[in-house]
């Protein structure tokens, strides 16, 4: 087995433990974490929910996040080697969550002891990154508007956090120059867009004023999203409407991601009610759809250069939400899959498949029905997504988040311009595509355990938010964001999920253990960098093994931000 760089120039056999990539001038070294590759087949995958017994104790209220949707991260806060889960706070008035892992299969709560109560805002999206460059991970959290707690005060100010180091953190945002951000935020995005060595911030918007559980009218407008360039002095400028990347679309879903292979980080923006062609004539709509921002390097005075690419065909998503990265048919490219709404047989989620450039644009094929990541005769609201190994076979599988809007799945009558419709007690269950490595996925989620639906303790909970306060029906589990980490470093990935009417769920993967010996374990590298960017955001790893019709070409990136307003773990 051989390990690539973004030139594709050899880096060393995969026996050595240390490795140096030069990315932008900026070197990067690479420590194995596991280094044996013995094959393609593996079991299947198989995971347990381990919640309870992991000290998980995460339940969302009654909050904007029922609606929208919240975020949660994978984060390494003290450089232990062992990744710890940070949820914020869904209500204004309660604490978030720190879950401080305790390298043995359990975790700690210590949001109190660490500063991260964050008790005067609404959590929405996390984007991790260090920020100033000291070698910890900051925290960045975007705040959605809570309209269902009175007073309606509007937008709430986002809130970075630095990590001093020794687990715990400080607000640093109006030192930082982010206090300006008082828009209806959801999700954000680090990355460094410039290439100098520091991680820059990406912030998507969404309906700057109203309460949610209202109509919706042709008359609103969305929020612009906003870009801060880092200044390298520990504070940001906001450029998003001078580099022409403000996208005033209702944005549920960014990330940076070099999805053109250049070398430097590009923006994919995914937006709320857009307009896609199967909707009925005179629905509202504004007109911003998913746009990828190609970035084309940085001019004569270093600042950043996009243009919007129009002319991909990439398909627009109409209700776009989570996005996640990954070559699912290993031909040495980034495919995207975008979730969204399923009505009937309109099919909005989209997996975006990577086809050669044109012209200097990369090119995209819609695979999604080829692919068979469509569930037919059901009504699906999808948020989060992520791209992930499940049973190590060298090929991404995909895991996709369901859950009602309000607890229940409505009638979605936009041709008379409202959310309005009836509400309906209706599962949503959580999909596991596995990839069966000839451009296919099968859904394995109620095999491998992850399907989600009626917690067995939540049988007897009415929903507090039934739009039919007359009619009782159990809380289905309602799904928002998921991400994936090999929290107890056993060799292959485990998988947060966050519920939005029930406890949220660890699952961990078993895939490899005693009793199912793998017939391949994950190679799975942690990059670290010599500048600001100590993570590695935005580098680019490939990895080829085998021979013959054993050869196989893997191609990972390092990403912030990412899935429905989440991060997951760091390591590749």
């Amino acid at each position: 087995m051989s390990i690539y760089n973004d030139n594709n120039y050899k880096i060393n056999s995969v026996y050595t433990s240390n490795y140096l990539i030069n990315k932008h001038k900026k070197q990067l070294s690479l420590s194995l974490v596991l280094s044996v590759f013995a094959g393609h087949v593996c079991a299947a995958p198989e995971f347990q929910d381990v919640t309870q017994a992991a000290g998980i104790s995460h339940v969302m209220t009654e909050t904007l996040d029922s609606y929208t949707g919240g975020g949660a991260a994978w984060v390494d806060i003290d450089n232990d080697g062992y990744d710890d889960l940070f949820v914020p706070n869904a209500e204004k008035g309660k604490a978030g969550w720190l879950y401080h892992n305790n390298q043995q299969g359990g975790f700690v709560e210590i949001a109190a002891a660490a500063g991260l109560e964050d008790i005067d805002s609404s959590g929405m999206g996390v984007a991790i990154g260090d920020f100033d460059g000291d070698g910890y991970d900051d925290i960045f959290i975007a705040h959605g508007s809570n309209y269902l707690q009175a007073p309606f005060l509007g937008a709430e100010r986002n809130t970075l956090y630095k990590n001093n180091g020794d687990n715990t953190f400080t607000d640093v945002t109006v030192a930082a120059n982010l206090y300006n951000e008082l828009a209806n935020s959801m999700v954000a995005s680090f990355g460094d867009i410039d290439a100098d060595g520091d991680l820059d911030l990406y912030v998507g918007n969404y309906l700057p004023q109203g309460n949610m559980t209202s109509s919706v009218t042709a008359n609103d407008r969305c929020t612009e999203n906003h870009f801060y360039l880092n200044n390298g002095d520990g504070t940001f400028s906001e450029m998003g409407n001078q580099l022409g990347i403000d996208n005033a679309g209702c944005t549920l879903g960014t990330i940076m991601t070099d999805y053109d292979q250049d070398g430097d980080l590009d923006i994919y923006v995914t937006n709320d009610f857009t307009n896609p062609p199967e909707v009925v004539a005179g629905a509202f709509f504004f007109d911003f759809p998913d746009t990828f921002y190609r970035n084309d390097g940085v001019n004569e005075q270093g600042v950043p250069v996009f243009t919007a690419d129009i002319v991909s065909n990439l398909k627009d998503t109409g209700n776009g939400m989570g996005i996640t990265v990954g070559d699912y048919d290993n031909d040495g490219d980034f495919d995207y899959y975008t979730a969204s709404f399923t009505r009937g047989e309109s099919v909005y989620s989209v997996l975006n498949q990577s086809q050669q450039s044109v012209s200097g644009f990369t090119m995209f094929a819609d695979k999604t029905t080829e692919a068979g990541l469509v569930v037919a005769n059901n009504v699906e609201i999808a948020w989060g997504v992520s791209f992930f190994d499940a049973d190590n076979d060298g090929f991404v599988d995909l895991y996709k988040a369901n859950g009602c809007i309000n607890g229940g799945c409505q009638a979605l009558d936009f041709s008379e311009n409202q959310f309005g419709g009836i509400f309906a007690a209706q599962e949503q269950p959580n999909h596991l595509f596995l990839n069966n490595r000839n451009g296919t996925f099968n859904d394995v989620a109620e095999q491998a355990g992850v399907r989600g639906g009626v917690p067995a303790e939540d049988t007897l909970l009415v929903c507090p938010w039934n739009a039919q306060p007359d009619v009782s029906f159990p809380c289905f589990d309602q799904s928002r964001s998921v991400i994936m980490s090999d929290y107890d470093n056993d060799g292959d990935v485990d998988l947060f999920v966050l519920n939005g009417t029930s406890t949220s769920r660890l699952y961990r993967n078993d895939t490899i253990n005693g009793d199912n010996p793998p017939a391949a374990q994950q190679l799975s590298l942690r990059l670290k960098g010599t500048n600001g960017n100590h993570r590695a955001i935005g580098a680019r790893v490939r990895v080829h093994s085998g021979a013959g019709i054993n050869a196989l070409t893997q191609l990972r990136e390092v990403s912030s931000g990412s899935g429905h307003g989440s991060t997951s773990s760091f390591t590749l």
